[in-house]
């Protein structure tokens, strides 16, 4: 059986916003093409890649059939999970009250989840001074806000009562950080994470199916 043809080239790395890009469009079932960007190697500074995204970061998008039938070129893996819901309608409420709910944690994945991991990792390998009360301090922050994520969930299945871009945008940063989970003993966000990990469209994200 033939595979429909690709709508978007995906530029990705296997980082936590490349994986919350792949994670988009598998859930939204937009056709793509996935182009392995070699980080290490520097493919992400050369002029072809800059041109793309000037801040030379993936995630990148190139959506053929953008707005209006226009291309589009897109980075940042918030912008780009977003365009997707948008694209195919899904993981979005259209009501204004439930459409605000879920973007208020959608920005809390992005914002403050998502950086604050990217924060303890930064501080503990890459800072020129390095410092065990500041490792400890950005590891309390993160696990704080894992804790209220926890909260929120509860004993509902999904963050904002539905699954959404909410979801979607906090896993990969729980999918690095289960050690968190594990160690403050959030049994509601272990149990969340459990049920994404299970749902099909993550685990082709992920190369598991």
């Amino acid at each position: 059986m033939s595979q429909p043809p690709s709508e978007i080239d995906l530029y990705f790395a296997p980082t936590g916003n490349g994986y919350r890009a792949a994670i988009a469009l598998e859930a939204c079932q937009i056709p793509h093409r996935r182009i392995v960007v070699n980080i290490e190697g520097g493919q992400h500074r050369t002029p072809e890649f800059l041109a793309l995204n000037p801040l030379g970061a993936i995630p990148v998008i190139v959506d053929r059939n953008g707005h209006g039938g226009q291309p589009l070129v897109l980075s940042q893996s918030g912008a780009i999970l977003l365009h997707a819901a948008e694209r195919s309608g899904r993981f979005i409420p259209a009501d204004p009250q439930a459409r605000l709910r879920v973007l208020q944690w959608f920005m809390a994945a992005i914002s403050d989840a998502a950086v604050g991991n990217t924060l303890t990792r930064y501080i503990k390998l890459n800072a020129p001074d390095k410092s065990e009360a500041n490792d400890a301090y950005f590891l309390e922050r993160l696990r704080t806000l894992f804790a209220a994520f926890d909260r929120q969930i509860g004993g509902n299945e999904f963050i904002a009562g539905e699954l959404s871009i909410a979801d979607l945008a906090l896993y990969p940063v729980i999918n690095m950080r289960l050690d968190l989970v594990e160690s403050a003993k959030l049994g509601s966000l272990a149990a969340w994470f459990e049920r994404l990990s299970l749902y099909e469209p993550i685990a082709r994200a992920y190369g598991r199916t």
